[in-house]
């Protein structure tokens, strides 16, 4: 099994930075939209050559920041791909890190989703948090591997 030969993440602050990648810009989004005046697109405060007037000069820096932030994430990500794995393999595992990093978060998304939507009866609600969960944590628990991969290593090599 691969879980076992390679290191996907090391531990659960590795799997924090892969899902930071997506959530700092989206903490970013919600800043920005909420510092902006009524009606501002998206588009003018983050990317327009405009943004740096008065009313924009804020928003536009907290984006900025959390893009900035989302790269050292994805650095940071890589660079723990690349220091339990090796050189080879690891930007293979950093690319797979990204995704499933985004795949968690969408989980965790889809389990507070159905928490709340209240046009669905508590059971099916119930079961759906369940079952995401559920999810959650096994895949968790499988992508989490860096100390029993390390251990196994120290053992083949003994």
């Amino acid at each position: 099994m691969a879980t076992r030969r390679v290191v996907f993440y090391y531990n659960v602050a590795d799997a924090c930075w892969a899902m930071a990648i997506f959530l700092f810009p989206l903490i970013g989004i919600i800043l920005a939209k909420l510092l902006a005046p009524d009606g501002t697109p998206l588009e003018e405060i983050a990317f327009s050559g405009t943004a740096i007037r008065g009313e924009l000069i804020i928003p536009h820096y907290f984006f900025m920041a959390t893009l900035g932030c989302a790269i050292l994430s994805a650095v940071i990500t890589f660079a723990y791909s690349i220091r339990f794995n090796n050189l080879f393999v690891g930007p293979i595992v950093g690319i797979l890190k990204i995704a499933t990093g985004l795949l968690m978060l969408l989980t965790i998304f889809g389990i507070f989703s159905a928490a709340t939507n209240k046009e669905r009866k508590l059971a099916e609600r119930a079961a759906s948090v369940l079952l995401l969960s559920l999810l959650f944590a096994f895949s968790w628990r499988l992508l989490v591997n860096g100390e029993k991969v390390l251990a196994r290593r120290q053992i083949r090599s003994a």
